[in-house]
């Protein structure tokens, strides 16, 4: 008999974000937009095709009523792209190099745990279908209802009536549950003969379950918004952060599982373990160090939005600008690209910012008057700069990384000489 993982694999499986655009989106090479019919809310909806023919994302833009701001637009990710770690981040990206957006919100996200059931888990899972184990963990006054479809599966289940599609919620509420067989689900999409979407069979593969008998609990959260983790509201940060810690906060509050045992107060029946936490691999990986490539894909991508600013429309929007500066800013920060942006533009980020605003304001520009530095570069050696991008590209040559604030740079080289350059007169 094949042994089989009893691990757990947590997944983020749809990801929408509220997003305000400025502009329609413009050509990417490699991609295509396509518009498809309107919706009743949304007069424009595109998607984004890879040219080889993959679907990457759906932006829903323009909305009908005059309430809603005439700038929302709502962005909706193709699945494939969340069972990726980082992948969606790549999307966010990508976007960028298209249209100019800021995320004002998580629209709705679904959290999804994988599993292949052990016997005790099977009984529980019939046992919601017959009454003998129910969900408990529902918001005071809010009514729930299940749903569940049942079919007679074997020889796994012995032939038992089995309750393959469970699902809790209220359609006012902004959580929803299910607890269904997945395998099955992607199965029957395929007529029966093959598994739809192989990238989710591949993950299971990969970490030992059995794709024949996979299972799944998953959650729905609409306006996220509406919601904390650790005290902070959530957003696409600290989501792709602790979604871990999202799901556990979710599943422990909000969907206990317990014994039917009959006592009027049903705080006295006995919850039972269901998931083992413990065994939750993460797929959704956290944020790791970018690799080389990546770093150049972003490096390329603040260069454009540099050139970005140039055109005079995105300038003087004022939004559109803000989320041009959103952007740059995060690469700076994410990548330590503060000297390499020194060397692009002739600014520190600061003075970027205010030398842009300026321009943008119709206010003079004035030049930044940089005094001649004394810089003990080499060890032992003083040589005079004249010139702080020329100190900066030296700095750079011998492995000197930048720590600065808004008055001083830091600079410290792998033999441990620093000096101080002083950036105001």
């Amino acid at each position: 008999m094949d042994s089989f993982s009893d691990s757990l694999l947590l997944n983020c499986d749809w990801l929408g974000l509220s997003l305000q655009i400025a502009g329609d989106p413009r050509p990417i090479d490699g991609y295509q937009w396509r518009e498809y019919s309107a919706t009743n809310v949304w007069a424009k909806r595109r998607v984004l095709w890879t040219d080889e023919g993959d679907r990457v994302l759906t932006l829903l833009s323009e909305p009908r009523s005059t309430v809603i701001n005439s700038r929302a637009a709502l962005l909706e990710i193709e699945n494939e792209w969340l069972y990726h770690g980082g992948g969606f981040r790549k999307i966010l990206d990508l976007l960028t190099t298209s249209v100019f957006y800021t995320i004002t919100g998580i629209s709705r996200v679904d959290l999804a745990v994988d599993f292949s059931p052990t016997e005790a888990q099977k009984e529980v899972i019939c046992g919601l279908g017959d009454g003998s184990y129910y969900v408990g963990g529902k918001s005071n006054r809010v009514p729930w209802y299940a749903q569940l479809n049942s079919d007679k599966l074997s020889p796994m289940w012995n032939h038992k009536n089995v309750p393959y599609d469970q699902s809790w919620g209220h359609k006012t509420t902004d959580i929803k549950w299910k607890l269904y067989y997945k395998s099955k689900e992607l199965l029957d999409a395929g007529g029966g003969k093959f598994f739809m979407k192989p990238y989710i069979v591949d993950q299971w593969r990969l970490n030992g379950l059995d794709v024949s008998n996979v299972w799944r609990v998953e959650v729905s959260v609409k306006k996220c918004n509406n919601y904390s983790l650790y005290g902070e509201r959530i957003t696409i940060d600290n989501l792709e952060r602790n979604f871990h810690e999202f799901f556990l906060q979710l599943y422990d509050s909000r969907f206990q599982i317990k014994l039917n045992e009959g006592h009027k107060d049903r705080s006295n029946d006995k919850r039972v373990s269901f998931l083992d936490v413990r065994k939750i691999n993460y797929t959704m990986q956290r944020r790791q160090p970018s690799n080389e490539r990546q770093r150049n894909g972003r490096i390329t991508l603040l260069r454009h939005l540099v050139q970005s600013l140039e055109d005079e429309q995105v300038l003087l929007d004022r939004q559109s600008r803000f989320a041009v500066y959103e952007h740059m800013q995060k690469i700076i920060e994410r990548d330590n690209l503060e000297n390499y942006f020194f060397a692009m533009t002739g600014y520190w980020w600061d003075e970027y910012i205010t030398v842009m605003d300026n321009k943008a304001n119709g206010s003079e520009v004035k030049e930044i008057d940089r005094p001649m530095v004394n810089a003990d570069i080499k060890p032992n050696v003083n040589a005079e700069i004249e010139d702080k991008s020329t100190a900066l590209e030296y700095w750079k040559s011998i492995g000197g990384k930048v720590e600065r604030d808004l008055h001083t740079a830091q600079l410290k080289n792998t033999s441990g000489n620093q000096t101080k350059l002083d950036l105001l007169p």
